[in-house]
């Protein structure tokens, strides 16, 4: 068994939540349509944060980590899909969060959790997903 398959068999049906803010992309809705096939994660395809009814709360779980932050810019910065998936995540709501289609370098940095530590199987999880769309 890979190192892949393994990380696989240790997070399939666990039920883990992925957050995809990129949910417009063909690639994106493919991979979720995966992970959700092979029983690795719920995806969550937020359709417009702007409309999410956590959104003011969002707004508040940054500007407590920025206090600094003028509360209407929280506010526009959590209506964003990239910060509003990232938020989803320090805020419990979520797991993990894939992103990176409009701006694929980003996966070089990996993926960080809310406290700044790569996770392996969030890692796995990308991997998974480039391997089944790669083909």
């Amino acid at each position: 068994m890979s190192v892949v398959e393994t990380c696989l068999a240790q997070i399939r049906g666990r039920g883990l939540r992925v957050v995809f803010p990129e949910a417009e992309d063909e690639r994106i809705l493919a991979a979720a349509r995966c992970l959700r096939d092979e029983d690795l994660a719920d995806p969550i395809l937020p359709a417009n944060p702007e409309s999410s009814d956590r959104l003011d709360a969002y707004a508040a779980l940054y500007l407590r980590h920025r206090p600094d932050t003028n509360p209407k810019v929280a506010r526009r910065l959590a209506a964003k899909p990239l910060f509003h998936a990232g938020l989803m995540v320090k805020a419990g709501d979520a797991d993990a969060m894939v992103a990176g289609v409009a701006a694929p370098d980003l996966r070089k940095t990996g993926f960080d959790n809310a406290h700044g530590k790569t996770n392996s199987m969030q890692s796995c999880v990308s991997d998974f997903i480039a391997q089944r769309l790669a083909g």
